[in-house]
């Protein structure tokens, strides 16, 4: 039987895209990147990247998969 997953709520941050014409002061002071807070099955922690499942079904498999780089995680917390 295969070991049980750990379930880990991940903090990161994404690139962001700024739509309209807004002037370089306003970007300047008001500009960020993206915030994100993902939940869920840690299928592998790497030296390059997580892989977090939403969902793992009965029969293994996973559904609603991120991968998110290493260096764009701000904080890791195991839940279990």
């Amino acid at each position: 039987m295969a070991k049980p997953l750990k379930i880990a709520k991940v903090i990161w941050r994404d690139a962001a895209h700024y739509r309209g014409e807004d002037t370089i002061k306003w970007y300047r002071e008001n500009a960020s990147l993206t915030e994100f807070v993902t939940v869920g099955h840690v299928i592998r922690y790497g030296k390059k990247d997580i892989v977090i499942a939403l969902e793992i079904n009965d029969d293994g498999n996973a559904r609603n998969t991120s991968i998110i780089p290493r260096g764009m995680i701000k904080e890791i917390k195991y839940l279990e």
